[in-house]
């Protein structure tokens, strides 16, 4: 028998409209502050007291990891396919291609962040599936975070695969929203009955950079060998309720950087956007 489960949640709280197809881009690396410069433990780094993800965490996995848990590598080829799927989804939207959605004045074209990576190592190394309290950087203030998990048995399944299911799951709950919640994001008590989360920080415009990991390990449940796969993706930028998911308007009209060839609709890499303030 062949068992697979999924599992999400939301950053805050159907499949795309386009095939996606895969281009060959330059990959951009943002190297950050990077873990042994910055001082995770910094009080300013994080409000309300919360603690930080990287605060006194070194390279080691969690005490409920099982002795098989394994890091998945992020090559740079693979690296380059997160980013791409991201950036072909954020410019279909950007475009204005997508149903229910008007055309964004100024996405920009994400990056990959090693610091917002290493950050979500951090996550995934604990074994443990949930959200962090906080992952802000000196860089970026308010980091927003998606996360999904994929469990099976019985089936052969990469890390691979599972990355771009999830990335297409997240996409996909595009059909759970409309411009009315891109225009303001819902307050609290007021989101709409099925997931909008994940979309909705994908397409974010002030987020212009990402760095995301995966753990993998197995754990014996009702007498099967489940596989885990718990997945992070970090952004530059996190979704503020009440306030605009993107500005609409013609595509690239608001890019000062210009409008990029490799993904038409979003701004060149380099467009200067002043990261949102922590609340």
């Amino acid at each position: 028998m062949l068992r697979r489960r999924f599992n999400f949640r939301l950053n805050m709280s159907a499949v795309p409209v386009k095939t996606i197809t895969t281009c060959a881009v330059w990959l951009v690396v943002l190297v950050s502050q990077i873990s042994g410069q910055t001082d995770y433990c910094d009080p300013t780094l994080c409000k309300n007291n919360l603690v930080h993800v990287g605060c006194g965490k070194n390279d080691n996995f969690g005490p409920y990891c099982p002795i098989d848990r394994l890091l998945v590598p992020i090559t740079e080829e693979v690296k380059t396919y997160i980013l791409d799927l991201h950036n072909v989804f954020r410019a279909n939207v950007a475009r204005g291609e997508v149903t229910n959605y008007e055309a964004a004045s100024r996405m920009p074209t994400l990056i990959w962040d090693e610091e917002l990576q290493k950050l979500a190592e951090y996550n995934v190394k604990t074994c443990i599936y949930g959200h962090d309290y906080c992952r802000n950087t000196k860089l970026f203030p308010l980091v927003g975070q998606n996360i999904a998990a994929n469990s099976f048995y019985g089936m052969e399944v990469t890390p691979l695969d599972t990355m771009t299911e999830l990335l297409y799951s997240w996409y996909g709950e595009n059909e759970n929203a409309n411009q009315d919640y891109i225009d303001s994001y819902p307050l609290l008590g007021q989101d709409p009955p099925k997931d909008i989360g994940h979309f909705t920080q994908i397409v974010m415009d002030k987020a212009t950079a990402v760095g995301c990991a995966m753990v993998q390990y197995t754990q014996n449940e009702q007498g099967h060998d489940w596989v885990h796969q718990n997945y992070v993706c970090n952004y530059s930028n996190s979704i503020a309720r009440g306030h605009p998911v993107y500005v609409k308007g013609n595509p690239c009209e608001l890019c000062v950087t210009g409008c990029s060839t490799n993904y038409p609709g979003l701004c060149n890499i380099g467009e200067p956007v002043q990261p949102t303030a922590a609340w």
